[in-house]
């Protein structure tokens, strides 16, 4: 898993409230980004703010929400299934939400 997680997060940095992938500003946010990983298409950027787990076009659009967490603190969370499936833990609990 590690190392899946390792791979999900390449080319990817977070400033605070701005998120950069490949060097470009993806977007800037209200609120510090906890974590971030990207999409199996690189096309997309999932990420955690706050209680939140969200997802992103890399240009910046279409921000969506999908996960709300039960507490604001950063969390660790990878896709599989070719991006069908998001893993995350939430309380010391492993659990997964299939994306559509």
């Amino acid at each position: 898993v590690a190392k899946e997680y390792q791979n999900q997060t390449k080319n990817i940095r977070i400033s605070g409230s701005e998120i950069f992938y490949q060097d470009l500003l993806v977007s800037r946010f209200s609120q510090n980004i906890l974590a971030a990983i990207i999409y199996p298409d690189e096309h997309h950027l999932v990420f955690q703010i706050n209680d939140e787990i969200g997802i992103i076009d890399i240009d910046g659009s279409n921000n969506h929400n999908l996960i709300k967490l039960s507490s604001p603190i950063s969390t660790q969370f990878f896709l599989r299934d070719n991006g069908r499936t998001l893993y995350y833990l939430d309380n010391g609990v492993v659990l997964g939400r299939t994306i559509r």
